[in-house]
């Protein structure tokens, strides 16, 4: 990897993925058709075996939105109030109905992966680049997106994204980022920060550097902005940890987190753990013992904080997915191109092997619901 003026660091992809053996086997590189051809079948894929569906209780989510700032709201409803991207922008949106809101999420969606995807080319090149836009695109954190449209994750999941790319930035840079991510979501984007500061290893082998006291106090900033700003309009005060006072709701938490650890922990990479076990076989023994400890200290913690939320698997992917990005940028030159991929056992894993999302003690229905759009008696 090379520095630049500005401190900021960029994969040298060439000498990267020099040692994989693809670059030196006299083969031509992939043309853009023959890319955009296998990016566009994996994407298909990924559609017919997750099945994009709507949030439930749309209208709800699609009423508070519709009259935020000060929508009524219980207490423990309350912290939905405080995602405010979404509800900001659908005050712009003419004649709103869940119809539109739906559609406002799908944008976010969409403008999501195009800047994401713009973002790892940019960085990987043209070469490994795709690769690590096919690793995200049948990771579970896509599934996640396309089961529950409607929800506010299109729009965390966005400023995760602005917030990874400021950290090639300057620091000032990484302020404004993180209080863009701290008023959408400060509890998720807290934990999300502390986990990624934990391993700084990680983010050299992606060319990256956060620093964690800017993105703290943005995120701390921006929430303080937001609640000054919520409490101004009469909005009524809650956050998510709300329910923690309500002991029958917490014991229903724990105790569904206690049956489906073991399947929560699988959902939080799914396919993607075949990489990841190949990568602690060849390399873990050879950590330093503090990062064998900071590395067991992340799971710990990011278990720990999904097991206070009713939707494990979905708080569990959105507080690791800096994690997941920073991991794809440090995998991608060590495999190549996409036909060096599709010559890994483990992308086949990936690529056969479904998403599991688990929400109390259920598994969320994954696969085409055609009478989810009206379209079937399904």
């Amino acid at each position: 990897m090379t520095a630049d003026g500005t401190g900021s660091t960029r994969v040298d992809v060439d000498r990267a993925g020099a040692h994989d053996g693809d670059a030196a086997d006299g083969r031509r590189p992939l043309r853009l058709r023959e890319v955009t051809l296998a990016l566009t079948a994996l994407s298909l894929w990924v559609l017919w075996r997750t099945g994009p569906s709507k949030v439930p209780f749309l209208e709800g989510f699609e009423k508070f939105a519709r009259e935020w700032p000060d929508a009524e709201a219980l207490p423990r409803e309350a912290y939905v109030l405080r995602n405010f991207l979404g509800p900001l922008l659908y005050q712009g949106v003419p004649d709103p109905s869940p119809t539109r809101f739906l559609a406002l999420h799908v944008v976010a969606t969409a403008l999501t992966a195009a800047l994401l995807g713009a973002w790892l080319l940019r960085r990987l090149g043209s070469r490994t680049g795709p690769t690590a836009i096919a690793l995200l695109l049948l990771s579970p954190v896509t599934a996640l997106l396309l089961l529950w449209i409607g929800i506010y994750d299109a729009f965390g999941v966005l400023v995760w994204v602005l917030l990874l790319m400021s950290l090639a930035g300057r620091p000032w840079l990484q302020v404004l980022a993180g209080a863009l991510a701290g008023a959408q979501n400060l509890e998720q984007v807290g934990v999300g920060i502390v986990l990624l500061a934990l391993v700084p290893e990680l983010q050299r082998a992606a060319g990256l550097r956060a620093r964690p006291v800017a993105l703290i106090a943005g995120a701390v900033l921006g929430r303080v902005l937001l609640e000054a700003y919520l409490r101004s309009a009469g909005a009524p005060s809650g956050s998510r940890l709300t329910f923690l006072s309500d002991p029958e709701l917490l014991q229903n938490v724990t105790k569904t987190f206690a049956v489906m650890a073991p399947v929560v922990l699988f959902s939080v990479l799914g396919g993607l753990w075949g990489f990841a076990l190949t990568h602690l076989r060849d390399h873990a023994a050879g950590w330093a013992r503090s990062l064998q400890l900071r590395v067991a200290l992340v799971l710990a913690l990011a278990l720990g904080f999904s097991f206070l939320a009713a939707d494990h698997t979905r708080v569990l992917l959105l507080i690791t997915f800096p994690l997941l990005v920073c991991g794809v940028l440090a995998l991608a030159p060590r495999i190549g191109d996409l036909r060096a991929l599709a010559r890994r056992p483990e992308a086949w894993l990936l690529v056969l092997v479904p998403p599991v999302l688990v929400q109390d003690d259920n598994l969320l229905r994954i696969g085409i619901k055609l009478g989810t759009w009206g379209v079937g008696p399904f």
